[in-house]
């Protein structure tokens, strides 16, 4: 499955995102690949709803840390490298490619992930 870069959208912010921009887009060039955001935008609000409902109390209740830690930089530089040895330390969390590519609805997904190949 290749990702692209709107597949975590949800089908309301797909609609605005349509309505806002429907005089600029090439329906019959692009077709297959509205196809495939709709479908993922539905999914994703699936997704949503089911985190809402069954984790939205638990992620409302999560403290946050004052002091997050933010791995930015230029490609080839070691990011990757200081990101994967961050993430064997406890006292960090880190979000992994699913969680970043859907983050509607990673929670109630998490099952998916495996059948991905992710």
């Amino acid at each position: 499955v290749k990702n692209h870069p709107l597949s975590g959208i949800t089908l309301l912010q797909w609609a605005r995102l349509l309505r806002a921009r429907w005089t600029q887009i090439e329906y019959l060039r692009y077709f297959p690949r509205l196809i495939f955001i709709t479908f993922m935008a539905a999914l994703n609000t699936i997704g949503a709803v089911a985190d809402w409902f069954f984790y939205g109390a638990k992620v409302r209740a999560q403290e946050l840390n004052d002091e997050p830690v933010f791995v930015l930089g230029h490609p080839r530089t070691g990011t990757t490298h200081l990101h994967n040895l961050l993430s064997k330390d406890p006292r960090f969390a880190y979000a992994n490619t699913f969680q970043v590519g859907f983050p509607s609805g990673f929670l109630s997904m998490s099952w998916l992930p495996p059948y991905l190949g992710l």
